[in-house]
């Protein structure tokens, strides 16, 4: 269900995403994130860990982490923790 709601959310994002400063916001969250896994190697982090590390909300963080996971930067173990995927390091 959350996922669903993930990927309505990003929907909705893009589509209204006529104000310039959305995209700045997300190309942020975007490097806070990637930052968290690449500076702690190995580290497992739930999504609310994800968003007290960044500075996110809560909700921007999910839609964040699931583009990431979407993209094969990070992978969901099986007790909803990500973590980097295997090979990823940019």
């Amino acid at each position: 269900m959350v996922e669903r709601r993930v990927t309505a959310d990003v929907s909705s994002a893009r589509k209204n995403a006529t104000d310039p400063r959305l995209g700045v916001r997300i190309d942020r969250g975007l490097q806070r994130v990637r930052a968290v896994f690449l500076e702690i190697p190995g580290v497992q982090l739930s999504v609310g860990e994800i968003a007290r590390l960044t500075e996110l909300e809560t909700h921007l963080c999910r839609i964040l982490l699931s583009a990431l996971e979407d993209l094969g930067f990070l992978r969901r173990t099986a007790d909803n923790a990500y973590e980097l995927a295997h090979g990823s390091r940019t």
